[in-house]
């Protein structure tokens, strides 16, 4: 649940935190508590931040609504806001229109103006990411209840333990499992395996933790099922130096003395419960990505992230199999020991 700092008008809404699908969710349920459908056509207008024309903003912020009784402004990207439509925000605040509800949502803290005027003439609701598995699991069974469904207890543990990308991959894997148990309302673990686990046996998620662990026989069977599954090698590519670049954050904060997991999960914007306790119900013997770390001294990372780069250059211009070539690459990077620290 969000934390709702209250404030005199209901009229400006600050939405706040790193959480951005609830941040989303809460968004549609403001302009739903305000608008029906039919309204939405002429009463709603959305803009991002980044790139909105300060002086239009100002005149939709103060333009009556038409055929109602509400008109609804949401300015997302909060974060990217230029001087030029922070002062149209001031300048609103200050004066608000009584027929106006504006509703901005960024990530991160806003500082200064003009979300110091929001904070006193509007509400904050700041939105974080579930920290740990048991919050986790909490929120797929909320989110399930939200598509109208209910999930058992074992199959909402199993979800959250196979997503620890956070929310917006969570949201996006129980969208599969709302469509693929159809009218029934309880989803179920086979459900779970049978939607967010390859048929074929390749987990990209449980290859990439294989490969940080070292286990290179386990990780090239990984790596057979998910080609043989039709995975893109490109992406795995990727997934693969998303990782190293973490393991390397990692040893990078404990080279600088950064070592509580709350500290290097701060400097490296991770939730601290990836680092340290996240887990693969897949992997025997499974380490997290803080002992994953330990394996690798600064040169075996930049050897893996170089070999990582000239793999994705041959994936893209080489005439052989982007199957055999994958496998040719992560054979010959698994083959040379990782230099434990």
């Amino acid at each position: 649940m969000p934390k709702r700092e209250s404030a005199p008008s209901a009229q400006a809404f600050l939405l706040t935190g790193e959480d951005e699908v609830a941040r989303r969710d809460r968004t549609n349920e403001l302009v739903a508590e305000r608008l029906d459908e039919a309204a939405r056509a002429f009463n709603l207008d959305r803009l991002s931040a980044r790139d909105a024309n300060p002086e239009t903003l100002a005149t939709l912020l103060q333009t009556p609504p038409l055929l109602g009784e509400t008109r609804v402004v949401v300015l997302e990207d909060a974060e990217a806001a230029t001087a030029e439509v922070e002062r149209a925000l001031v300048a609103f605040l200050k004066a608000p229109s009584p027929t106006t509800c504006l509703i901005a949502a960024g990530g991160g803290r806003l500082a200064g103006e003009p979300w110091t005027t929001f904070r006193r003439v509007g509400r904050e609701e700041i939105f974080e990411p579930p920290r740990g598995a048991r919050e986790m699991t909490a929120r797929v069974r909320q989110e399930a209840e939200r598509a109208g469904k209910e999930i058992e207890p074992r199959a909402a543990a199993l979800l959250a333990d196979m997503n620890p990308d956070g929310p917006a991959a969570l949201a996006s894997e129980l969208a599969k499992l709302v469509a693929h148990v159809g009218e029934r309302r309880r989803i179920e673990v086979a459900d779970v395996e049978a939607v967010a686990v390859s048929t074929a046996g390749g987990n990209k998620y449980t290859f990439v933790d294989l490969v940080g662990m070292g286990r290179r026989d386990e990780a090239l069977a990984e790596l057979h099922a998910l080609l043989e599954d039709g995975e893109s090698p490109l992406y795995l590519v990727t997934l693969l130096a998303q990782h190293f670049l973490l393991l390397g954050g990692i040893r990078a904060c404990e080279a600088r003395g950064i070592r509580s997991p709350e500290a290097i999960a701060q400097a490296l914007r991770k939730p601290a419960w990836i680092l340290t306790t996240k887990k693969n119900f897949q992997i025997r013997g499974y380490e997290p990505p803080r002992e994953q770390a330990r394996r690798y001294d600064r040169a075996a990372i930049d050897r893996w992230l170089a070999g990582l780069l000239e793999l994705d250059l041959a994936l893209k211009s080489s005439r052989l199999p982007p199957a055999a070539l994958m496998e040719e690459w992560i054979l010959r990077l698994m083959s040379v020991a990782p230099a434990a620290a």
